[in-house]
């Protein structure tokens, strides 16, 4: 009797009053990986994290977010430096002050400028993380894993940074208020250097959540 191939590539004989059955491997042009539903390709490799940190598209996109950040930072320390040499309020009381007056006067308008800026850096930070996260979901050429990874520390370390320098730097512009009158009372401000690095840290945590879940919504509901 001869033998028979099944569609499966089973190849059925019966020679000698036995049975035998052999497999024979389906060609294929090529194994490919498994596609999770969502687009997330389960058989690819792991990528070593300082080999990833090292290539070339991932460089490019570190500098920017971090480029970003310091333009922005010098920008900040710019604009306090004119307010404390141009700025003055636009809108004052109608009276003589004298020169010890005006000089407080544009000392808190300089102060609440600051200050309002200074609270402001998260927020602006968050802005900016969230817009890298959906590039590197969008144009990172790399795996979804991949690309989280870089979302992540990108995310973490420019926006951390950015707090810090940005309000250690602004702190140097703080103006020395007087409580008038009398007393002569000065009411400064002194940075609590540890604080603020505990801060940064926070904040730049934050942005790592933000930052990688907008990457995750790129990469699930863009492919």
């Amino acid at each position: 009797m001869s033998g028979s191939e099944t569609g499966d590539g089973v190849d059925e004989s019966n020679e000698s009053g036995g049975a035998q059955a052999t497999y024979t491997e389906p060609e294929s042009g090529g194994q490919t990986g498994r596609q999770h539903p969502g687009g997330f390709d389960r058989s690819q490799p792991g990528t070593d994290l300082g080999e990833l940190l090292s290539d070339h598209e991932t460089q490019r996109f570190l500098k920017g977010l971090l480029g970003t950040f310091a333009v922005l930072s010098v920008a900040i320390f710019l604009m306090f430096l004119l307010v404390d040499a141009f700025g003055d309020p636009s809108l004052t009381i109608d009276a003589d002050l004298a020169s010890q007056e005006q000089e407080q006067v544009h000392d808190i308008y300089l102060f609440s400028i600051v200050q309002t800026a200074l609270g402001f850096l998260p927020y602006l930070g968050m802005l900016v993380v969230a817009g890298f996260g959906l590039l590197v979901g969008t144009q990172f050429s790399k795996s979804n894993g991949e690309k989280f990874k870089v979302s992540a520390i990108g995310a973490f370390g420019g926006l951390a940074l950015f707090v810090f320098v940005t309000i250690f730097l602004g702190s140097t512009q703080l103006p020395e208020l007087s409580s008038g009158g009398s007393s002569g009372i000065v009411v400064g401000t002194s940075l609590e250097t540890t604080q603020l690095l505990i801060n940064s840290l926070v904040f730049g945590t934050v942005g790592a959540i933000v930052s990688v879940g907008v990457t995750y919504v790129s990469v699930t509901f863009t492919e």
